[in-house]
C-alpha cells in the first residue's frame, strides 16, 4: 500500500475494496485541494486512475496556509500536511494530470454531461461526496444520475456529529439503499462507505 492522502483513509478502503484495481475511474465531489486531505490523489498518483473533481473553490490558497492545519487531526496527517505546505508541486492541480477539475457548484452541476464529456463508462469505480455545509452534501447526492450510472463504491460524508446529522444519515441511507447500495462501514460519525449490491 502506498501513501494515503485521505483524512480517514477513504482511498485505502477503495483500493482494498476493489482488489488493488489499477486504471480506475473516480468522481470527486467537493475535491477541495489536490493532495491535502484528498480522497482521490493516491488513486491517481499510484494506481493510474483518472477522473473529475468538482468544487466551488478548488484553487483556493486557503488550503496551503498554516491556519488550514488547525482543521487537520492526527499527528501523521499533520506531518503530511506540513510536507505538502513545503512542496509547491503538491499545491497545484497541474500535478494531477489525470483529473479534470470543474470550478462549479456541485449541487447544480450537470453530472450526466460531464460523465459523457469525459467518456466515462456506465459503471464508475468510485464516488466521493464531501461538501460544506453538510446539508449541501445530501442535496448534491440527490442530483447525481444514479439511474444512468452505477458506482462500485461510494464514500459519503454525513458529518453525523454536527447539527442535523441524524436526519442527514437517515435520508442518505434510505436514498442510497433505494438505488441499490449497501452501507458497509461508518467512520467516526463522519463518513459512511457503500458498495453497489446488484449486478454490474
Amino acid at each position: 500500500m502506498t501513501q494515503s492522502f485521505s483524512q480517514l483513509e477513504q482511498d485505502v478502503w477503495v483500493i482494498e475494496t476493489l482488489d488493488n484495481k489499477r486504471n480506475g475511474i473516480f468522481v470527486d465531489v467537493g475535491c477541495a485541494s489536490p493532495f491535502l486531505i484528498n480522497n482521490t490523489a493516491m488513486l491517481e498518483m499510484y494506481y493510474g486512475w483518472r477522473g473529475i473533481g468538482i468544487d466551488l473553490e478548488p484553487f483556493n490558497g486557503y488550503y496551503y496556509t498554516e491556519k488550514s492545519l488547525e482543521t487537520i487531526h492526527g499527528v501523521d496527517k499533520q506531518k503530511q500536511a506540513k510536507k505538502i505546505l513545503s512542496d509547491l508541486s503538491l499545491q497545484t492541480w497541474k500535478t494531477r494530470k489525470n483529473t479534470k477539475v470543474y470550478e462549479e457548484d456541485a449541487i447544480n452541476f450537470d453530472y450526466s454531461k460531464a460523465f459523457k464529456d469525459n467518456n466515462f463508462p456506465a459503471v464508475i469505480d468510485y464516488l466521493s461526496v464531501d461538501l460544506e455545509p453538510p446539508d449541501a452534501t445530501l442535496e448534491c447526492l440527490l442530483n447525481i444520475p444514479f439511474d444512468e450510472y452505477k458506482f462500485r463504491c461510494i464514500t459519503f460524508e454525513t458529518d453525523e456529529y454536527r447539527e442535523g446529522g441524524e436526519s442527514r444519515v437517515l435520508k442518505s441511507r434510505e436514498y442510497l439503499t433505494s438505488k441499490g447500495y449497501r452501507m458497509v462501514k461508518q467512520v467516526e460519525y463522519i463518513d459512511e462507505y457503500y458498495v453497489y449490491d446488484g449486478e454490474l
